[in-house]
């Protein structure tokens, strides 16, 4: 015959303990959004790596050394990229707390502020001399220093604001500046020599030449003597 079996009455029965759970509305957190970062990122790349696989192909026969030094330098170029694309995504966040917020950026690093800092929220476009002046979401100081800022390219509009109701701060909306108004409002922003369009344009055109024109030949010239 089966036995049944039932619990001991000695047993001591388990007070149950009702735990009131208050989440408070001003500690929250917004993240970039990995669709946009993936679009700004990756598709100046892809075009930049099928020119560079165009050129690899077409000089392989001719020039194998440098046919293979650029396909390692587009490989170690694409890794960077990632690496800077998936720490950006995992690392940076926007913060609030009850009486500070702060930014933490790819690299892990924190930065916090009292909320009684922040000024406003400013959504503007500079123009850096190129056919569209560029967004850029500026978290102003009270004493109109420019605390940091965000790329448009890289978060969300709609987590943005939501993150400046939350904080308490005000959204403007200003209207178009120049490069040259920009540095000279926020000094700390950007160095003067950016400020500059026709200084801006020597340096990216040397960096181009030295880029694209002077180091492919240099590599050229060196690898074929390597043992």
């Amino acid at each position: 015959m089966a036995k049944s079996t039932w619990p001991d009455s000695s047993a001591k029965d388990t007070a149950l303990v009702t735990v009131d759970v208050v989440i408070d509305p001003n500690v929250f957190s917004i993240r970039p959004s990995s669709h946009q970062l993936l679009i700004a990122a990756g598709l100046p790349t892809v075009f930049l790596l099928l020119g560079a696989s165009f050129y690899i192909v077409g000089g392989a026969f001719r020039h194998p050394g440098l046919s293979i030094a650029l396909a390692i330098g587009a490989a170690c170029f694409l890794a960077l990229v990632g690496a800077y694309v998936v720490a950006y995504v995992r690392n940076t966040r926007l913060f609030s707390f009850s009486s500070t917020f702060g930014r933490r950026d790819w690299r892990g690093r924190v930065k916090a502020w009292p909320k009684s800092e922040l000024a406003e929220l400013r959504f503007q476009r500079v123009d850096w001399g190129g056919s569209v002046p560029r967004l850029m979401y500026l978290f102003i100081g009270r004493d109109r220093h420019l605390l940091f800022r965000l790329e448009p390219n890289f978060w969300k509009e709609a987590d943005v604001r939501r993150f400046a109701e939350g904080v308490g701060v005000k959204v403007l909306e200003a209207p178009p500046a120049t490069s040259k108004a920009f540095q000279k409002e926020f000094p700390e922003a950007m160095p003067p020599w950016m400020a500059h369009t026709r200084m801006r344009t020597v340096i990216w055109v040397a960096f181009f030449l030295v880029t694209v024109l002077i180091l492919p030949v240099l590599l050229a010239i060196v690898l074929p003597r390597l043992p």
